[in-house]
């Protein structure tokens, strides 16, 4: 099997910086499809997209299919391989031709990353489960607070990675998972959401789509 250049770069940074990465292949074409599921809707108006984690932009490229004329998209990426390689695919790939004037690609960390009821629509491939509870909520905090009013809110993560993890790892990473689930359950339950389940990915994938309220 011969890789791309991008797949290698990814592979690269997924051996390099897993606890940022979560993931060992990039996301498949029908996660992709069922993440940007919003954007799809036809005679929709035009919308401030966010995607936060890009990584070598396989849903991007879903993303970028899927704009209208008058949306906008900033592809917040904390890599800086990652974010060079986006930046090139957005400016080299004919996939973008339509849209990449619409495109920016903007390295940073979401917890720090200016701007208040901003986006319509914001598309997370973070590895929340990485990370420790405190971080996924201020990263959560920092996602709705750039959601408009009315906004979706979509992001995934890998099914029961929780329930398969938690009998091999030791208690304080148990506490963790648990602390997280419990945590994101929450802001699902508080805020309002569907979810569904992606098998035809590698792994199998939970695409929660969360609506933030208005006023």
């Amino acid at each position: 099997m011969v890789l791309s250049g991008r797949t290698k770069t990814f592979l690269a940074e997924s051996r390099r910086n897993f606890h940022t990465t979560g993931a060992l292949l990039p996301s498949g074409k029908y996660l992709a499809m069922e993440l940007t599921k919003q954007l799809g809707i036809p005679h929709r108006k035009p919308l401030k997209i966010l995607e936060v984690g890009p990584g070598i932009g396989s849903v991007t490229r879903i993303i970028a299919k899927r704009m209208i004329q008058g949306d906008t998209l900033d592809a917040l990426e904390i890599n800086p391989s990652f974010a060079r390689t986006m930046s090139e695919l957005v400016a080299k790939d004919d996939d973008f031709s339509a849209h990449r004037h619409q495109i920016q690609v903007i390295e940073g960390d979401i917890v720090t990353f200016p701007g208040k009821g901003e986006y319509g629509a914001i598309l997370c491939g973070l590895p929340f489960n990485n990370f420790d509870s405190e971080l996924v909520g201020k990263m959560f905090d920092a996602l709705e607070g750039l959601l408009k009013p009315g906004g979706r809110l979509s992001y995934f993560e890998y099914w029961a990675i929780q329930t398969l993890k938690l009998p091999f790892v030791g208690s304080k990473t148990r506490l963790r998972l648990k602390g997280i689930g419990r945590l994101t359950g929450e802001i699902r339950k508080r805020m309002g959401s569907s979810t569904r389940l992606i098998l035809a990915n590698f792994p199998p994938a939970l695409v929660h789509h969360l609506l933030k309220p208005m006023g």
